[in-house]
């Protein structure tokens, strides 16, 4: 099996530029922290930096690349739901299959992640590529399959299917629909249902993965809003209800963004910044450029450092490029903006939780000018 005994957070991005590049940038010491859980793009959409609909051969070179790249031979969980490789889907299973070995070529170490979403025939693939390959397993629950009546027989139906056992599975609870307004409330739940699905089997880990981040950004033009990160603080709360949360369980996010999935371009992009702090994120806004009111780039990270919680410059690579982004020493672009956000996002929650675990993790002296070139 795949090692993941060493991380304590599994961060849920969507396969784009701007989160593989986050990823690489992270210091050795937060990615010995980190679980990526990647969404992998669907296949009829425009890549990002060829500019156009990639063939089956050019998808798997260039996104299993792009991983290998920036994550090298780490473990990462890779989610196939939006991914249909044919109309015809005992086609689309085999390819599904070649995917997944060619994973194993370009020295990837993934762990694929079965959904209640895909049919028997691509799972039986999945299957297939975890048996030869002795990776490990993951299945990914949403609220409406916690609601499910069947719940436990439905698991037991996968593990068969599989053939796998729970101690070789990681259970990843998606509670990105949740209502997290009520903070004690939600980690109650949370701590609920780890010892609910717990009880249908000794789990590898359990993953609980939220986000309180909104789906539309709040903030006004040339201005900032505060939003609470209601996910990491019912995780702390979760973890005071019982000891045992901390052993069986890891806190998971979608990073500095919503459960929302979309792999199209967007529309046009806001020029903001997303700063995580330990309880919320900050997320400052530029626009018109107006009389004593710089709405650029440089004009919305300059707010972010003088704010008084910008963690500095050495923090991350994410916030050295804010802080030289401030000094109007780098612009960038919304890929470069996003991977910034992200960047630090991760750190931010890695230390957190190191503080919060008593792990130690070195000191960063200086960053490296490769980095902001990287960006």
């Amino acid at each position: 099996m795949l090692p993941i005994e060493s991380t304590d957070y599994c961060v849920i991005l969507r396969d784009k530029v701007a989160e593989m590049k986050a990823l690489a940038t992270l210091d050795r010491a937060n990615k010995d922290m980190v679980l990526p859980y990647i969404v992998a793009a669907p296949l009829n959409v425009k890549d990002q930096e060829q500019k156009r609909q990639l063939t089956k051969k050019e998808y798997g070179d260039i996104h299993l690349g792009r991983i290998a790249n920036c994550w090298g031979r780490r473990t990462a969980l890779l989610d196939f739901r939006f991914v249909k490789f044919s109309n015809e889907t005992s086609t689309s299973a085999a390819d599904l299959y070649s995917f997944l070995q060619s994973s194993r070529a370009f020295g990837c170490s993934v762990i694929p992640v079965i959904d209640f979403q895909l049919d028997s025939i691509e799972r039986q693939a999945i299957a297939r590529f975890i048996r030869e390959n002795a990776c490990g397993s993951a299945i990914r629950l949403d609220l409406n399959n916690l609601a499910s009546g069947n719940l436990q027989a439905d698991l037991y139906k996968i593990m068969l299917e599989i053939i796998s056992k729970p101690q070789d599975c990681i259970l990843v609870l998606d509670l990105a629909d949740a209502d997290l307004s009520d903070v004690a409330s939600f980690a109650g739940f949370v701590a609920e249902w780890i010892f609910r699905v717990q009880s249908f089997g000794l789990w590898r880990r359990v993953i609980v993965a939220a986000t309180n981040y909104p789906q539309r950004n709040p903030a006004p033009e040339n201005g900032s809003i505060t939003i609470s990160r209601n996910e990491w603080l019912a995780w702390q709360h979760a973890l005071t209800l019982d000891s045992r949360v901390k052993k069986i369980a890891m806190f998971s996010d979608y990073g500095a963004d919503n459960g929302n999935f979309d792999f199209g371009s967007g529309g046009r992009a806001i020029r903001h910044f997303r700063y995580a702090t330990s309880d919320s994120w900050l997320i400052q806004r530029g626009g018109e450029s107006k009389e004593n009111i710089d709405g650029s780039i440089h004009g919305a990270a300059k707010a972010v450092v003088s704010s008084g919680i910008f963690a500095g410059d050495i923090f991350s690579a994410g916030d050295e490029f804010i802080s030289a982004c401030s000094k109007r020493s780098e612009v960038g672009n919304p890929t470069t903006w996003r991977t910034a956000n992200m960047n630090h996002h991760m750190t931010r929650i890695t230390v957190d939780i190191a503080n919060a675990f008593k792990i130690q993790m070195p000191a960063v002296q200086r960053r490296r000018a490769t980095q902001l070139q990287f960006f």
